[in-house]
């Protein structure tokens, strides 16, 4: 399980990034990303990983607006937000 901290950015935009201590856990650049949105395995979004938007190479989890939507109807902001890796291309988002 990767904790993310819902921060002003990762609360009003439509990604996250991954610690780089992560990193192997996700597939590489622009590789597709499905991402489930709580826990029915129907609600599922298509995103994409940046790999070249951190220095360190280090996963961004790009969502779109669904994802940010999702967040913000679950979350407040400052919270963390738990995120179970299924496999290199699919993660799932806990609900709080």
């Amino acid at each position: 399980m990767i904790e993310i901290l819902l921060g002003d950015t990762y609360y009003n935009q439509n990604f996250f990034n991954v610690s780089i201590e992560f990193t192997d856990l996700f597939a590489g650049h622009r590789d597709p990303i499905t991402i489930q949105l709580g826990d029915n395995p129907n609600d599922t979004i298509q995103g994409h990983i940046n790999r070249t938007a951190n220095q360190n190479g280090a996963p961004r989890i790009m969502g779109g607006v669904q994802m940010n939507d999702w967040i913000q109807a679950n979350f407040n902001q400052s919270e963390i937000m738990t995120v179970q890796v299924l496999n290199p291309q699919s993660i799932v988002l806990m609900p709080n």
